[in-house]
């Protein structure tokens, strides 16, 4: 090989892995800071949080589901929803971009929920599609502790206080398997919970914008 051009194919190899190095972010990939900010604004605002009528986890309440809402859709669901009349009070306007960057995340997720009983999961088993970013939440309805387990979805053994709930968020792989979560100190310790990849399951779209629909507060 020409050793001027064998020099010139190594510059170009180094320039092409240091451009590399400085590639920016996908610019639809929400900043971590302002989503940790948005999820405490969700959980906070107003003395009761979103989560009083929308749910701990976006998924619905009294009010209906605002997971996947972005920042017009909060904007505009504050200037005519009557019962959010508090909470434009109690947020200033560059809280709303940081609760819509939590939101927003949230859509991004597959809600997928289980209960832990008895040290039984149900459902026992969920189907996702390869690549799927999932937000899985575990709800312990025992009056003690009970501590999950899982290679490769729960890194760390993590502690689920009475009758509460953890959130935990996975990215599914590409190839196809099965995943598990156990309760590592439940009294039954077959119970499993199974997550297979699957690219029989139906792929998670995020939900589309809702249409506001004015709602002023009702009369006393």
């Amino acid at each position: 090989m020409n050793r001027s051009f064998e020099i010139a194919m190594r510059w170009a190899v180094m320039l092409v892995l240091s451009c590399a190095q400085w590639v920016p972010a996908h610019a639809d990939e929400p900043d971590p800071a302002s989503v940790a900010r948005g999820q405490k604004l969700y959980e906070t605002a107003g003395g009761v949080g979103c989560k009083a009528c929308h749910g701990s986890y976006g998924e619905g309440k009294i009010g209906p589901t605002n997971r996947g809402v972005n920042e017009a859709t909060i904007r505009e669901a504050l200037a005519k929803i009557g019962a959010m009349q508090f909470l434009k009070e109690q947020l200033t306007d560059g809280d709303i971009p940081q609760l819509a960057a939590y939101t927003e995340w949230m859509g991004r997720h597959m809600l997928v929920r289980a209960l832990l009983k008895r040290g039984r999961f149900i459902p026992e088993s969920v189907s996702v599609y390869p690549g799927t970013l999932v937000q899985l939440i575990i709800e312990n309805t025992a009056s003690e502790p009970s501590t999950i387990n899982g290679e490769q979805i729960v890194a760390h053994p993590q502690t689920i206080p009475p009758r509460d709930s953890a959130s935990l968020e996975w990215t599914a792989p590409q190839t196809e398997g099965k995943f598990t979560v156990s309760c590592g100190d439940c009294k039954i310790r077959d119970g499993l919970l199974t997550i297979e990849v699957s690219n029989t399951a139906k792929p998670y779209t995020p939900p589309p914008q809702p249409k506001v629909v004015a709602k002023p507060l009702k009369a006393d």
